[in-house]
């Protein structure tokens, strides 16, 4: 699988780091692995961390189907629960601004791109300016 995951529960976050090769199936398994672990709550934030993707398979069709899959799971989700993606080169970014445009109005998440990770972080009402430091911070 093209993703680690991680939540960490002090900081109710959950982690997804996706690295290489990225399809619609890997996002999902760490999607899923997000919602079915115990530690996650309802309104357990996530932060998807595409800056080690080389490749994604993203288009139009794939990620509507994965968006309504994601739908199906996320019912004890609470609204307004977080979500951001940190995606600061082009191809990231524009997979996940695809994501999002099609993600808002079905998912519970306040979903947001960025390009930067102390604004993610920010988004995401953690205090540090970069992810080594919130990984550091939140073990």
């Amino acid at each position: 699988m093209a993703v680690d995951v991680s939540v960490f529960e002090s900081r109710n976050l959950a982690y997804a780091r996706f690295h290489g090769h990225v399809t619609p199936v890997d996002n999902l398994r760490a999607f899923d692995s997000i919602l079915m672990d115990p530690r996650t709550r309802s309104d357990t934030s996530h932060l998807a961390d595409l800056s080690a993707v080389n490749d994604m398979e993203a288009d139009f069709l794939q990620t509507l189907s994965l968006v309504a899959t994601q739908t199906r799971l996320t019912g004890r989700v609470l609204p307004g629960t977080r979500y951001a993606v940190f995606a600061p080169d082009d191809l990231t970014f524009g997979a996940a601004r695809m994501f999002h445009q099609i993600a808002e109005t079905a998912l519970p998440y306040q979903i947001e791109v960025f390009r930067r990770e102390a604004p993610a972080l920010a988004h995401l009402r953690q205090p540090e300016r970069s992810i080594s430091d919130f990984l550091i911070a939140a073990e």
